[in-house]
């Protein structure tokens, strides 16, 4: 998948979310926050759990290392250890 293909991706679940109701304030920093890492990562493809890893590991401007790590919990594939 390409960077462009992601955000078009990631804006329409974020629409979807919000005519839904749902409040996206925080998972949305998050969300275009990891895009952002996979456009800047030069990735191209799959995004694998690692990918996911590196990202919740890196810094970042918006959240500590620590608010990402949390968002992963909400992800059913991975798990993520105390």
């Amino acid at each position: 998948m390409k960077p462009v293909d992601l955000l078009l991706h990631l804006e329409a679940y974020i629409a979807l979310e919000s005519a839904l109701g749902f409040s996206l304030r925080a998972r949305e920093s998050l969300l275009r926050d990891f895009v952002a890492f996979v456009e800047a990562s030069g990735i191209r493809g799959v995004i694998s759990a690692q990918i996911a890893l590196d990202w919740a590991c890196s810094a970042s401007e918006h959240c500590g290392i620590s608010g990402k790590s949390g968002a992963l919990e909400h992800c059913p594939s991975i798990s993520v250890l105390p």
